[in-house]
């Protein structure tokens, strides 16, 4: 499980580089701004990655951005098995960097995120490695970027549109 984990700390790295080779594009923060189809076709290009599914969802409620993104990361993380909230968090404070990039972007049209994911697989001890990308139009994702995900006090509605997509990677060395 240890050599899996340091494959999978590269996983991260291997996307930005295919994302710098197919669109010139460099990552800042974690925030992917190219369209669906050319981050699909980035992380295509990456030996030993293959996609497993393309879902279309929607993020609806009313409450703070920290509830919006608990929201966001159950359903992004769902399969996985348990709830974010131990990673809650975790998980807003490198969500903030990310949103810091895009209320700085003010021409993407387009808001992306991905997260690599290892677990190893129950009964077989088998090691997994997967990828969730998830990527929403800006005009979408605007309700999102404009609340701070430091700030728990501030409720408001959003209803965003994105798409999920999943990658299993298996390291071809």
């Amino acid at each position: 499980m240890g050599n899996a984990f340091l494959r999978a700390l590269q996983v991260p790295n291997k996307i930005k580089d295919a994302v710098k080779a197919t669109s010139g594009q460099t990552v800042v923060d974690g925030l992917y701004t190219l369209n669906q189809d050319a981050m699909v076709r980035a992380l295509n290009s990456i030996r030993g990655m293959s996609q497993t599914n393309v879902v279309q969802r929607a993020l609806i409620g009313n409450g703070t951005i920290q509830e919006a993104n608990e929201q966001l990361f159950n359903d992004i993380l769902s399969g996985v098995g348990g709830s974010v909230n131990p990673m809650r968090d975790y998980l807003n404070r490198s969500m903030a960097a990310t949103q810091a990039a895009a209320a700085g972007d003010t021409t993407a049209e387009n808001f992306g995120t991905t997260i690599t994911l290892l677990s190893l697989v129950p009964g077989l001890n088998i090691p997994t490695t997967s990828v969730v990308y998830a990527v929403s139009k800006a005009s979408s994702a605007a309700v999102l970027i404009k609340h701070k995900c430091s700030s728990d006090s501030t409720k408001f509605s959003y209803n965003v549109d994105y798409t999920k997509v999943g990658y299993s990677y298996v390291d071809p060395t």
